[in-house]
């Protein structure tokens, strides 16, 4: 059975078979020399969510193309600020359309929008993260996440002179869930605990309020 993005839900699942049936086609290289191949076509439910997909997959391939939704569900970011969710929500409709090199790019901007957020001096973005973990901001391990992004960034938004460095969907799923996990880290976690205390403190519910 599959695994990958659900459109719903966001999270890397597992899916199980619901329904199927086959079909019988020519693309691809495939067709140039006549060799027919068998195609299954179903509708497939996450294992996280139980949301339903409808898609193909082609014999020979692990791959899963859904055909239904045909974009991903863009996160709200609650608790981020809008300029910096708004950036991580275009790299989420860059994947929802197979814009790799897109994707990268908008979650290298949310990063930086992030540093700009937070204070972090400068308009080096390298020299950003590190201020960002030296003033504990981010911990050594994101700041490994958070160089990963910008990496991954700078490959899609500057071409390479002989097109052996580019941003395929592996890699550009990966670096949107690392920001992601960025994001939670710098403002969803703060969040949430400084809600969980003000419930717990009748006098930090007032300074709250």
């Amino acid at each position: 059975m599959p695994t990958l993005t659900c459109p719903h839900c966001l999270a890397r699942s597992h899916f199980t078979e619901k329904a199927r049936w086959l079909g019988q086609s020519h693309p691809g290289d495939l067709a140039s020399r006549g060799i027919p191949f068998q195609v299954l076509y179903g509708a497939w439910t996450c294992d996280g969510c139980q949301m339903p997909i409808v898609g193909a997959q082609r014999e020979y391939s692990d791959d899963l193309d859904w055909y239904y939704p045909t974009t991903l569900t863009r996160p709200d970011y609650p608790d981020v600020p809008e300029d910096v969710a708004q950036d991580a929500r275009e790299a989420h409709q860059c994947l929802s359309v197979g814009a790799w090199r897109a994707a990268v790019v908008m979650a290298r901007r949310a990063l930086q929008s992030t540093a700009y957020d937070k204070g972090a001096p400068g308009d080096r973005l390298l020299d950003q993260i590190d201020w960002l973990e030296e003033e504990r901001v981010i911990s050594p391990q994101m700041k490994g996440v958070a160089h990963r992004i910008r990496l991954s960034g700078n490959v899609g938004a500057h071409p390479d002179q002989d097109g052996l460095a580019d941003i395929h969907e592996k890699e550009a799923r990966a670096v949107v869930g690392f920001l992601d996990d960025f994001l939670r880290y710098v403002y969803e976690i703060p969040a949430r605990l400084a809600a969980m205390e003000a419930e717990n403190d009748p006098n930090r519910q007032e300074e709250l309020s």
